[in-house]
């Protein structure tokens, strides 16, 4: 028993600031369910979870899922100001990457990635990361790794009333509520929101309020204007073990990207307007069979548009004129319909548990870009797992998953995985294999505008990949001072890797693949919790293959460091918590051609992120109040050297990549009403 609660402590409260009671250490593990056959703590899951719950979020002022990800080890967040962020982990980004809400993909992704900034946290109750395959539950896509977002549940009975407000000195200005009401078994919840960013320069005052910017070259800015709208409407019916859940949610952005006034009067320019609008409707079933077995029924759709209109803009009249070329306007649209689901049968006598699912998902796409104007990919799949107790130590977890593509010829695809404790230490091992189709967009989508030439490409092969990893817990209590440890391996193989590539002889890119694609890594955390003080210290070391070196002499991979800490001190007499955040990033190197047809070694230069929060609890009047600092140490462009990768055209700036914007300070205000 007390292994298992040290290994529980361990992963809490490397995600939480939870305070631990040092006269009994009493502190529950956090609940997961993604990938499992039933609710099960960190500790006990087969798989290595990392939990980020609704007290880390807090304290660390995340907006948005891209807020909150940027400060994780194995994690580099991108940023593009049109096509949005991008997210790599352990070392593959991109389309491999598999997001998820509840259980449902989220889709719409522009240059293969989910704009991170899109998946706004104000009704999220925790989110559950695991790296690497995922693709015997969850088939393409889950490549790298899976990130579910879990929404927030009402337990009890009666209301639930939660207003939020953020202002940030760049100019973000922040508002959304919540309400959840309970009654019997009958729960409603509605929620809705807005996030408007003003845009930011570098000779921008430090305080921003929202004013209208002058005609002139100061118009045109280094971080777009940004306005999000966003609502939900959820309905649950639960009695006993039966639970009926239909939803719908609704979001919407508009990006204004304001042109530089043109030669040689400055008296117009050429503005872009970017919509972006996602509906999803959705539905769950679950339930426990007479007998006592457990199944569930996932069903979804979800709808995604993004428009592009430019406008010609006098500025001396300020009137603006949509611009009569067809070839500056477009219009994307996406539809994903989706079914998961499985029976879950548990046997006491052989400790076991065994899952038969199926997995359906189908795809469609429609635009004036879109090769014939509309294209479809399906994918049916069925799957299995099991859960064998061998003894109280070792837990085995083998897995199968066939499938239909109609597009591609699916592998069976195998994975197995290991769970072993002794004593103060668990250790977990496993190998996955995955495959992923091209995504509609990869195969028939074209994108052409002043910063943007790329092209789809129907001959792409499928991905496949394997994966193997190990990694070792260890905790251990000395008298009032919880010491945990923890260390991953992991090793991708990934055959047939897709990536945007520039098409030789020309200026177009296109998806292509190029061949074999190998990253290797480790991860590890060491904390150290009392009663008033949770530190930690993170660190990962990830190197990316270098194809040059099948025919050159250089190394094979190429290695870049992280570093990241987390402080957490409690004030009970002044109900108050002080937070510290701090991550460094460091030099990304890679090898390409030059111009001569050289290779050429270049880099992205390594940088440092503080964030600081201080929280102030007024319980009685329902009411917490955060302050601090971001981006204390100034980030903004990140240099770019030699022959590494720039990043997107809209987020380049000169010879760097425009990482953050400047140093700001924040204020937010949490009311909740029970």
């Amino acid at each position: 028993m007390r292994v298992s609660i040290l290994s529980a402590l361990f992963i809490n409260t490397l995600f939480t600031s939870a305070q631990v009671d040092t006269s009994v250490f009493n502190v529950l593990d956090e609940v997961v369910i993604t990938a499992q056959h039933n609710e099960k703590t960190v500790g006990e899951s087969v798989h290595l979870v990392r939990v980020i719950n609704k007290r880390r979020i807090a304290e660390q002022a995340a907006v948005n899922l891209q807020d909150l990800l940027r400060m994780e080890t194995g994690m580099r967040v991108g940023q593009d100001n049109i096509l949005g962020s991008s997210l790599s982990i352990q070392g593959l980004s991109g389309q491999n990457v598999k997001i998820l809400i509840d259980g449902v993909p989220v889709i719409g992704r522009l240059n293969g990635n989910v704009d991170l900034s899109q998946l706004n946290l104000n009704t999220i109750e925790r989110i559950e990361l695991i790296e690497g395959p995922l693709s015997v539950n969850y088939g393409t896509d889950a490549l790298a790794g899976t990130i579910n977002l879990i929404t927030k549940k009402q337990k009890k009975t009666g209301h639930n009333l939660n207003v939020n407000s953020y202002y940030e000195s760049v100019g973000q200005y922040n508002a959304d509520a919540n309400f959840n009401y309970k009654k019997g078994a009958h729960i409603i919840e509605f929620s809705s929101g807005r996030r408007f960013f003003d845009g930011w320069s570098p000779n921008d005052a430090f305080f921003k309020l929202p004013i209208a910017r002058p005609a002139d070259t100061n118009r045109s800015i280094q971080w777009n204007i940004k306005e999000q709208h966003f609502g939900k409407f959820g309905y649950t019916f639960r009695k006993g073990d039966f639970h009926f859940s239909p939803y719908t949610s609704l979001f919407q952005e508009k990006i204004t990207n304001r042109g530089y006034p043109k030669l040689p009067y400055y008296e117009n320019a050429f503005d872009d307007f970017y919509y972006t609008y996602r509906n999803n409707v959705g539905m769950k079933l679950k339930g426990t069979l007479p007998w006592g077995d457990n199944w569930n029924i996932l069903t979804a759709y979800n709808d995604f548009k993004r428009i592009k209109n430019s406008y010609f803009t006098d500025l001396t009249t300020l009137e603006s004129t949509l611009i009569s070329d067809a070839g500056n306007h477009d219009t994307s649209w996406f539809g994903a319909a989706m079914s998961r689901g499985s029976f879950i049968y548990s046997n006491e006598l052989l400790r076991s548990s065994f899952e038969l699912g199926y997995d359906a998902n189908f795809e469609q796409t429609s635009g004036r870009r879109i090769l014939n104007n509309r294209q479809s990919i399906g994918d049916y799949a069925v799957y299995a797992t099991a859960e064998i107790n061998i003894d109280k130590r070792l837990l085995i977890r083998p897995g199968i998953r066939a499938s239909y593509n109609t597009k591609y010829l699916s592998p069976i695809i195998p994975s197995l995985n290991l769970k072993y404790t002794k004593g103060d230490y668990t250790i977990r091992a496993s190998y996955a294999s995955g495959f992923r189709a091209p995504s509609l967009k990869e195969l028939y989508f074209e994108f052409v505008d002043i910063n943007h030439n790329i092209f789809g490409n129907p001959k792409l092969e499928a991905e496949k990949s394997r994966n193997f990893s190990v990694s070792c817990l260890w905790s251990n209590r000395y008298d009032n001072v919880l010491v945990s440890l923890n260390q991953n391996l992991f090793y991708n193989h990934v055959f047939n890797l897709i990536s945007l590539g520039i098409v030789p002889g020309t200026l177009e890119y296109s998806y292509i693949n190029i061949g074999l694609f190998k990253s290797t890594g480790m991860r590890g955390d060491i904390s150290f919790n009392t009663e008033k003080i949770n530190a930690l210290l993170g660190w990962s070391y990830i190197g990316r293959y270098n194809h040059i070196s099948e025919f050159s002499a250089i190394e094979p991979f190429s290695f870049s460091p992280e570093v990241r800490s987390q402080f957490t001190y409690s004030m009970p007499t002044l109900n108050a918590k002080m937070a510290v955040f701090w991550k460094y990033t460091g030099r990304t190197p890679s090898y390409n051609f030059d111009e001569d047809n050289e290779i050429q070694l270049g880099f992205v230069e390594d940088y440092h992120t503080l964030d600081l929060t201080i929280t102030k609890n007024f319980d009685k009047k329902g009411v917490s109040w955060s302050f601090g600092g971001k981006n204390l140490m100034n980030v903004q462009n990140v240099g770019v050297t030699g022959g590494a990768s720039g990043g997107a055209a809209h987020s380049s700036v000169g010879n760097a990549i425009a990482m953050n914007w400047g140093r700001s300070i924040f204020m937010s205000i949490n009311y909740n009403l029970k």
